[in-house]
């Protein structure tokens, strides 16, 4: 049973820890001792908990990440540059997705100058990033996508009393998953770049998402027999778990569709995704995001823990407690958190000891790096 346990959690990097009485130890020693002997023939370790913690909180490798937005008119792109290397950012996430829903990437116009627009203010901007060594992630915003949600009402979310989203697309429509793939495909074939970043993944809230065609997904998959006019009264109620966890599997989903995309187009790049810290922390957020760290993990090469709506964390959720949840769930994954506090970051008045001091609670304790506010 021990050695059952420890390979299911050994597969995703995740720890497995019991409690054992000295009791128990006296009783048992030489089955401990063989699984102990187990756990190193398989490349393990075994650790007291005291080790596990000073392991877990050691400190790591610094990456400063900041969202860059070229959409923004008059973007001084040498200033921004300076900026940057100034406060030795490591990551920068670009938003790749226009007003109108579609890639700020025009296909005919890259391919035809070989992805070089040296007119253009994003490849100048994407060229001097990479000059410099830094490494730019492409922002995808996987569900809120207002221009195609109006377009194709139908592809859209509803809530309970049947209003349908301007916004948000609805997670397991077939088109949300064709939308995801045909963005990364044209993306990855615009530029070369480090990563794909997800953002917006995840249900506004547990008023959705109820339209008629989620219902009927949802009675489809789960084998149900209620009537189809009773599906928005009966389904969260008489179904609730079996509604919260397929919610969940729509947007881990999503993830894999993201995943299994850049695996078969030959690249080997991140995939990261920004994740609301309530879902890690709170059952209850999870059941209203559906954010399943663990699942999602599978897929992800890095976590962005966010408060959520840029709200700071609460005064419970410290660091310390958010990374010690996180790698409970998520294993080796990568795991960046984003520093709450406010909705945008001016570099020009930021001062780079501002940024250290921001970075030392996420240091010590064993986090990969942090997450700034979007640059203004």
């Amino acid at each position: 049973l021990l050695k059952e346990n420890y390979v299911v959690r050994q597969k995703s990097d995740r720890p497995f820890i019991f409690l054992l009485h000295p009791s128990i130890i006296s009783e048992h020693a030489d089955v401990l001792h063989q699984f102990i002997e187990f756990v190193r023939m398989t490349g393990g370790e075994c650790l007291s908990f005291d080790q596990y913690v000073h392991k877990m909180t050691a400190p790591s490798s610094a990456r400063i990440a900041i969202e860059i937005d070229t959409r923004v008119p008059d973007l001084d792109i040498d200033t921004t540059i300076q900026d940057i290397l100034n406060l030795d950012i490591t990551d920068v996430y670009l938003p790749v997705i226009e007003e109108k829903g579609d890639s700020v990437f025009d296909a005919n116009e890259v391919r035809a100058s070989n992805g070089h627009h040296q007119g253009d203010d994003l490849f100048t901007l994407l060229g001097k990033l990479k000059e410099e060594g830094i490494k730019i992630h492409a922002s995808i915003p996987v569900l809120q996508n207002r221009a195609l949600a109006s377009a194709k009402p139908e592809y859209a979310m509803a809530d309970g009393n049947g209003t349908i989203s301007a916004t948000w697309l609805s997670p397991s429509h077939p088109q949300a998953s064709r939308h995801l793939k045909e963005i990364i495909q044209t993306v990855l074939n615009a530029f070369e770049f480090d990563g794909i970043h997800l953002t917006h993944l995840y249900y506004p809230s547990l008023q959705y998402e109820y339209s008629l065609a989620e219902l009927g997904r949802f009675k489809k998959d789960e084998e149900l027999t209620f009537a189809d006019e009773d599906a928005v009264s009966v389904v969260p109620t008489d179904h609730y778990v079996n509604w919260v966890s397929w919610r969940s599997n729509q947007i881990t989903n999503l993830a894999k569709t993201a995943a299994e995309t850049i695996s078969n187009s030959g690249r080997t790049i991140e995939l990261s995704a920004a994740l609301i810290t309530e879902a890690l922390i709170n059952f209850r957020y999870l059941e209203s995001f559906g954010q399943d760290y663990r699942a999602l993990s599978e897929y992800l090469d890095t976590i962005a823990v966010l408060p959520e709506n840029g709200v700071p964390i609460e005064d419970n959720f410290s660091v310390p407690t958010i990374i010690a949840n996180a790698h409970a769930l998520i294993g080796s994954t990568t795991l960046m958190i984003g520093v709450p506090g406010g909705t945008s970051t001016n570099l020009k008045v930021v001062e780079k000891d501002a940024i250290i001091d921001s970075f030392v609670d996420v240091s010590y304790s064993g986090s990969g790096g942090i997450l700034l506010p979007p640059y203004d």
